[in-house]
């Protein structure tokens, strides 16, 4: 099956791009402001992104639900889990911003949100929903 790049280029803007600005914008406007200049680890050090990592596979799990042909139930499990697995994540760095290691939380938010961008563009453009 073929997707047009600009299905999965709108996907990428409408879905990551805009969703994720204000984490941009802060820290560009963080470079132009030395006063409150802040790195990126810094900015997201509340789990936000574990949040968008939520907002994202609930997104697809609708989108899902929707099918004239369902998903696999396997698949469907597998977004369940790790859609729980991201909101305690986001509780428990919610609770807990001042007793975690803030240099491995932004990894960890940083790497998730790549990991679950590609999990969900790979899904939609299994399932045909791009």
């Amino acid at each position: 099956m073929t997707v047009p790049l600009e299905s999965i280029g709108a996907w990428m803007l409408y879905e990551a791009a805009l969703p994720l600005s204000p984490v941009l914008l802060i820290w560009a406007g963080g470079k132009l402001i030395p006063a409150k200049k802040q790195t990126i680890l810094q900015i997201i050090q509340d789990g936000q992104l574990f949040f968008f990592c939520t907002a994202l596979i609930a997104i697809l799990l609708r989108d899902l639900g929707h099918l004239r042909h369902p998903a696999g139930d396997a698949l469907i499990a597998f977004l369940y889990i790790i859609l729980v697995v991201y909101c305690m994540l986001f509780g428990i760095v919610s609770m807990n911003k001042d007793q975690v290691d803030q240099k491995a939380l932004g990894n960890l938010s940083l790497w998730s949100t790549v990991l679950v961008l590609f999990l969900v563009l790979g899904v939609r453009v299994s399932e045909g929903l791009l």
